[in-house]
Formats: C-alpha cells, structure tokens, sequence
C-alpha cells in the first residue's frame, strides 16, 4: 500500500540536495543537505499532496536557487527503502528558471 511508499527528489545542480516525502499521506517533505558526504536537514516544505498525482510546490529560496539557473534533478519512488522506480530511467530532467519578469510579460 501507499504506507510503504517514499518520493525522493534528488536535486544535483545548482546545489545537491535531496527532498524527502516518507509519508505520503501527511504534506510534509525535509529538504536534506549534503556537507562531507553526510545528510543534514535544511528545511521542509508543507505544500504538497498526493491522490492520484504527487503534487509539490517548492520556493527556490528553500533550495537556493536564483532565478535564470538550470535546476537537474531525478525522482525517485521508493518501497519499502528498495527504488521501484526514476525519473527519467537514466540521466536527470533540466529546468530553466527564468527572469523575474517571465509572468509579467507572458500575460502582456
């Protein structure tokens, strides 16, 4: 059942972090830093959901990321601590973040 189910979402660039959801049935994931090859709780983030689709929002300030920087990143679902499954199967998904001006001129 979903009890057994963990998402983790590994973020490789600009900063390695990784953000945690061990319960899907409660919005709350740590966002985890690496320092010396250890794992450091940073902050959390309560805006997330799951039913049938995982759904969470991430402030670029809790994963310091500034805008116009490129974000690598994979997913991973985890089974009781075994991977059942990434995204994507191999490498990492790039996201551009634009200029602080990209709401405003797409709704001109």
């Amino acid at each position: 059942g979903i009890e057994e189910l963990k998402v983790v979402i590994q973020i490789l660039e600009p900063k390695r972090l990784k953000i945690v959801c061990e319960d899907l049935k409660k919005p709350l994931a740590m966002i985890l830093e690496e320092e010396e090859n250890r794992w450091f709780r940073k902050d959390e983030v309560e805006t997330l959901a799951f039913k049938d689709v995982f759904e969470i929002e991430i402030p670029f300030e809790k994963i310091s990321v500034k805008h116009e920087q490129d974000i690598n990143l994979f997913i991973e679902i985890l089974r009781d601590s075994t991977l059942i499954e990434r995204a994507p199967s191999i490498g990492f998904i790039r996201i551009h973040i634009p200029t602080v001006e990209f709401e405003k001129i797409m709704w001109l």
